[in-house]
């Protein structure tokens, strides 16, 4: 196809213009012709400028594009880093880690117990799972934490430069801030996790590109195995599931305080203002799940119990008690040592009833005085001669000697004494032909107060036989019911390894029990449930505002101790492990020095708070996108 002429171009129009105006005039002079042709000049200089200008732009714009992409390319990077890390951390078994504190490698480690989901050891029906609670992953924390360099391809690659903590306010904290975190834990709180990503993309020639994006998560608590729900002793529901989280801690927990609001007047705490309370050394408190190697160490299933419940008054009468669980000044020592925060709960108890069938003993309330220097075992004793019951005796080789009533009485001597201040309770005798058998015999005993005289005293139960119930019912004693400081020892034996045979009313026990014992089941066949576990069968009720000083020796003290109303100070020492067995229902609690409590989360003949405490899971989320619940 032919293409027409080309007009004539811009500068060559403007050249014939000014020949012909040239010409016009005459020819016109030199000087005239040659301002003619720099003009002609510039306006060509001009113009090859400005023809250089478009092709610097455009290419210019060619490599800022290529640029451009780059930068894309990094920033993709860096938001995929910081997906992975909520989309990680969001597993179960890792989610404890977003409220640790830190992400150091002594803090998220998978040997550190406090970052290990308790969620993960239990089945979606509440079934606990024998192989027990899982660890995060060591894989994951290597690619979480702050420095750690993940390369995705040859081209892409992220390291996460920064993982920061935040309570709500956006201040931080840390792994020391155990009673903000004890909060969290509870549900009660929400606190923030920010983590900086910094992508980088390598394109053609090695052209790097970096880019930095910072994320801030909200950290939710919920309830385990189920969304967010209602947390019934002192969490927030922070969704819209109204049901109470199910799956909790036992059944009860086996530390209650504040059952009078903290108010003793014996202040065991030392302080004024505060009534559950302990010295700043380290405090201990594990559950049934825990396990003792040989040599007294800490085996497996040892993890701390790190909330515990406060009392705030019964179902007919909530609040009447412990004030200070809702407004949360309710602490057991220092938090930022102990870890060990309380959350409240309502729940119904009552005191066995003392009922003597032979009449109100004198005195009502008797003290028991052991002597210095000496030992003495309160013990179910029949000699087949003299009236069978708890007495207190010597020990003479193997056997008890010289065994006396509660209350001082000689039942060999005694013509006419006044009734027994320990009865059996009706129906629960020493059975083992009755359905269901009964393998041990149940006594309550009343009395006032024991004193250990110092130095070396040393009293032990021994319920080989029997199961004791101390009953301190005297209101207006304010003293010391048991213990004392020094060289006292208060400890527990128990002989009885087959429950099939009637023991022997009159042979002495020198068995300490440990855990292991304090831990064991009645097995015998149509045994009544727990009512003849090991562990229930010394309990000390006491309904006055005295005092306990529990203090740490060879042996660990190992009963029940029901004293809504009393301070208890528990001293750690002594070698013992655990220093104390069993369940402390008090309202003021003293913890001096290092100690180990060992407790059961079974309740005390039912009653208790029921549904324990409720296990807290947790998952971040973003402001803008709330997924993964």
């Amino acid at each position: 196809m032919t293409q027409p002429p080309k007009g004539p171009g811009a500068l060559t129009l403007l050249l014939r213009l000014t020949m012909l105006r040239s010409r016009q005039r005459g020819g016109g002079s030199l000087a005239e012709r040659g301002y003619a042709l720099a003009v002609a000049l510039i306006a060509s200089f001009v113009l090859l400028l400005g023809v250089a200008a478009l092709a610097s732009r455009g290419q210019l714009g060619f490599i800022g594009q290529a640029f451009q992409t780059q930068n894309r390319q990094a920033r993709d990077v860096a938001e995929a880093g910081i997906a992975e890390f909520a989309s990680v951390l969001n597993k179960e078994a890792n989610r404890y880690m977003l409220i640790a504190g830190d992400d150091s490698s002594s803090v998220w480690s998978t040997t550190n117990p406090s970052v290990v989901n308790p969620c993960t050891g239990y089945n979606s029906d509440g079934s606990k799972i024998s192989a027990g609670p899982s660890t995060p992953s060591s894989v994951d924390i290597s690619r979480l934490r702050s420095g750690s360099v993940v390369t995705i391809d040859a081209n892409r690659s992220y390291v996460v430069e920064e993982v920061e903590f935040l309570k709500e306010d956006r201040t931080p904290y840390t792994p020391s801030d155990v009673s903000y975190i004890s909060t969290v834990q509870a549900g009660v709180n929400r606190p923030l996790i920010r983590v900086t990503v910094v992508g980088q993309f390598i394109g053609p020639g090695n052209r790097s590109s970096t880019s930095r994006i910072s994320r801030e998560f909200e950290v939710v608590p919920k309830c385990c195995k189920r969304s967010f729900g209602r947390n019934t002793i002192g969490g927030v529901n922070w969704g819209r599931d109204s049901r109470a989280c199910e799956i909790a801690i036992g059944d009860n927990d086996g530390v209650i305080v504040g059952m009078n609001g903290g108010t003793n007047p014996n202040n065991a705490c030392k302080d004024a203002d505060a009534g559950i309370c302990g010295s700043k050394n380290q405090k201990e408190i594990y559950d049934e799940n825990c396990t003792l190697n040989a040599d007294g160490t800490l085996g497996s299933g040892c993890q701390q119990v790190n909330q515990l419940l406060c009392w705030e008054g019964s179902s007919s009468a909530p609040d009447a008690g412990a004030q200070d669980c809702a407004d949360g000044n309710v602490a057991l020592g220092n938090p930022a040592t102990t870890g060990i925060s309380f959350v409240p709960a309502i729940f119904d108890f009552t005191f066995p009833t003392y009922s003597n069938p032979a009449g109100t003993p004198s005195p009502q309330y008797p003290t028991i005085t052991i002597p210095n220097n000496a030992t003495r075992h309160i013990t179910y004793y029949n000699n087949g001669t003299d009236p069978a019951g708890i007495r207190i005796c010597e020990v003479s080789g193997s056997t008890y000697t010289n065994c006396r009533r509660l209350d001082g009485v000689d039942p060999a001597t005694a013509i006419t004494p006044p009734p027994d201040p320990c009865y059996q309770v009706s129906g629960r005798d020493l059975d083992l032909t009755a359905s269901p058998p009964r393998p041990y015999h149940t006594y309550n005993c009343q009395v006032q107060n024991i004193v250990l005289s110092n130095p070396g005293s040393t009293l032990r139960f021994d319920t080989t036989a029997a199961q004791i119930n101390m009953l301190m019912y005297n209101t207006a004693y304010t003293g010391l019911y048991l213990g004392g400081a020094g060289s006292r020892e208060i400890s527990r034996v128990h002989c009885r390894t087959d429950l099939s045979a009637v023991p022997s009313g009159t042979a002495s026990c020198g068995t300490t029990v440990t855990w292991d014992i304090f831990k064991e089941d009645c097995t015998l066949t149509g045994c009544e449930g727990i009512e003849y576990d090991v562990r229930r069968l010394l309990n000390v009720y006491a309904n006055g505002t005295g005092s306990f000083d529990l203090n740490g020796t060879a042996a660990g003290v190992a009963f029940n101790l029901y004293a809504p109303f009393a301070s208890v100070e528990l001293r750690g020492g002594g070698g013992a492990v655990p220093n104390f067995m069993g369940r402390l229902w008090v309202d003021e609690l003293y913890i001096n020095g290092n100690a180990k409590i060992f407790t059961f989360s079974s309740g005390a003949d039912g009653d208790g708070p029921g549904g324990g405490i409720p296990l807290v899971d947790f998952i971040a989320r973003s402001f803008t996108q709330a997924s993964g619940f």
